[in-house]
């Protein structure tokens, strides 16, 4: 049967690989801890992950403090701090930072002399930190997670081929794979090419490692029940899903799990079921058995209120996904969550689910964030850590272009208050444009910017939580912005322009630093698509002398039109940029679209 007969959601085959305590995982493999070191990582007095063996051994979960860990290990299992990280800190790497590659920042972070990391666990171990120190850096775990996928996504390219499969990044630590395409050609295309062999030994190594669900057993007895054209797809994602583990584990050391089904949803349910360092695939007449063993809390979006609104419709000693489908109807589910939420529970309770794997293009986060929790705080703290969040997320935004070629063109502030009466912390944001450069003066204005809009509701609320959130990221190509970020060649800083009104969504434009040599290709197109989506024509001041000078007023619209105030500034740094530049540019560009002026270093 060709591919095309099986793209209903039901013969689809989905993996799910989830990296093994993950941000535990990072520091046994960054210091070369062995395997039976048991470890918990904490961020100030709290657990934040804890390793298998310090579960196993000493009962130890997520949450547990400092002296809860000591005395139940009794002093054996490891307790590491997360990195905790001040301004200058920040500041100091960025400016000694030689390479942005991830894979030279990853051998710098996770490959130092045996004798180094030695001195360095027993710096750390046992070391307890406290939130006024800076705030909690978590770069470490994103530099890992980003050389995993990237190790995991040259290996897919390799041995399935591009086109023959979708990657969407779940989490920092899961990704889901739909491999259909790939897993149905049995007859033309292996399974998992393997160099030098015929893939027999792979074939093997993830039989003996996949924990089987077919009709209601679940063993690792065999593929005896792998006869039809569905089974023998699913067994294929079974030797993908154990080849990319193994690829992992030989190149850098990590271990995964993974779970391998007809569905998102059933696919990570699997998961579970192969942990630690195993798999388990899921065949479609095994999933009402798993529904019936599966506790309804871990299934996605049931483990909070959605998930107690369904408890209280149960029996208090039926909690699995099984009873759902059991002992409530859909019009029961619609009445108590709403139509929607009530389809998709009672979807969920069967094991359907036909949400697609969405492609995260080289599987980059949509977002780039910088958080900090706070005990009690004054006013006059809370620029301090404003300025530590934005040198944070700077350096970070840097590094990422610096990577993936792309800039973010907006930033959520995000903050999180309680009022006097209230228990629960209540959730707030806003928009601002994301600056341009990165520099100290950008640095110091946007903070500034973020201050002001913050200043009046300081004093009315105490904000326990504070965030900025780089977003709506813009691709460049290697011939465009190709300075973005740079600070070393010479620049001309010119009169800044002058601010328009303020609000939340005003265009951070001040301070612009432009170089004296400028290209162009990004300019004029990206003005005009701004101008065009503002609706608004673009007025230009009449100021403006023989030689013109940046910084002249520009005719602001109306207030609140943010759309159209950065497209007024945008057209304005461009019109002029070109006039100022043209005479000391003028015979610079010859051959082939001389007559064009370009735009390569405008931010």
């Amino acid at each position: 049967m060709s591919v095309e007969e099986y793209r209903l959601p039901s013969s689809r085959v989905i993996i799910l690989l989830d990296l093994d305590c993950f941000y535990a995982q990072c520091e046994s493999v960054r210091l070369s801890l062995a395997p039976s070191v048991p470890l918990c990582l904490l961020q100030w007095n709290s657990a934040l992950a804890v390793n298998y063996v310090a579960r196993e051994r000493f009962g130890l979960k997520r949450g547990a403090k400092f002296e809860e860990i000591r005395e139940k290990s009794n002093g054996q299992c490891v307790a590491l701090h997360l990195p905790v990280v001040s301004t200058a800190e920040i500041q100091e790497k960025v400016e000694n930072e030689e390479d942005g590659s991830i894979e030279i920042a990853y051998e710098r972070e996770f490959n130092l002399p045996t004798d180094q990391k030695r001195k360095i666990f027993l710096k750390e171990k046992n070391k307890m930190r406290h939130s006024d120190e800076g705030k909690a850096s978590l770069d470490r775990y994103r530099l890992a997670s980003a050389r995993i996928f990237q190790i995991m996504l040259e290996a897919l390219e390799t041995n399935v081929g591009k086109s023959n499969f979708v990657l969407e990044k779940a989490s920092i630590d899961e990704l889901y794979l739909d491999v259909t395409k790939h897993c149905y050609k049995e007859d033309t295309v292996p399974a998992w090419r393997v160099d030098g062999s015929d893939g027999k030994e792979l074939a093997g190594k993830a039989l003996a490692e996949t924990v089987i669900c077919s009709k209601d057993k679940i063993h690792h007895l065999g593929m005896s029940d792998a006869g039809d054209v569905e089974q023998r797809a699913l067994w294929r994602g079974c030797i993908i899903a154990c080849g990319l583990r193994q690829t992992v584990f030989d190149r850098l050391g990590f271990t995964l799990s993974a779970g391998v089904s007809t569905s998102k949803l059933v696919a990570k349910l699997g998961a579970s079921l192969g942990k630690p360092n195993g798999q388990a695939v899921v065949f479609p007449i095994a999933i009402p058995h798993l529904m019936e063993e599966t506790e309804l809390r871990k299934a996605r979006n049931l483990g909070g209120k959605i998930g107690e609104k369904v408890q209280k419709l149960l029996p208090a000693d039926k909690d699995k996904l099984g009873s759902i489908a059991r002992l409530l109807s859909l019009d029961q589910l619609a009445s108590a969550l709403g139509s929607e939420t009530g389809r998709a529970v009672w979807n969920a309770a069967r094991g359907i689910d036909e949400e697609p794997v969405r492609e995260t293009k080289r599987a980059l986060t949509k977002s780039i964030t910088a958080f900090k929790s706070f005990t009690v705080r004054s006013e006059e703290d809370v620029p301090k850590w404003i300025a530590l969040l934005a040198t944070d997320l700077f350096a970070r935004v840097k590094a990422d272009f610096t990577r993936n070629r792309r800039f973010p063109t907006m930033c959520t502030v995000q903050y999180y208050y309680r009022q006097e009466a209230q228990r629960d912390r209540v959730g707030k944001s806003m928009r601002v444009p994301f600056p341009r450069k990165y520099s100290a003066s950008d640095v110091d204005g946007f903070v500034s910017k973020v201050k002001d809009l913050l200043e009046a509701k300081l004093a009315l609320m105490r904000i326990v939580r504070l965030g900025l959130c780089a977003i709506s990221f813009q691709d460049i190509s290697k011939n465009g912005i190709g300075s973005f970020f740079q600070q070393k060649a010479p620049f001309v800083r010119k009169p800044d322009l002058e601010s328009a009104p303020s609000g939340p969504c005003e265009s951070q434009m001040n301070n612009v630093y432009f170089r004296t040599k400028i290209t162009n290709d990004f300019g004029s197109q990206h003005i005009k698509g701004v101008a065009k989506r503002a609706k608004g024509s673009i007025k230009n001041s009449s100021n403006v002398t023989a030689k013109p000078v940046i910084g002249q007023k520009i005719a602001t619209a109306e207030k609140g039109d943010a759309d159209l105030q950065y497209a007024q500034k945008l057209q304005a740094l461009y019109d002029r940029e070109n006039s100022v530049l043209s005479s000391s540019t003028n015979g610079a560009h010859k051959g082939k679209g001389s007559g064009k002026s370009k735009i390569e270093n405008f931010f």
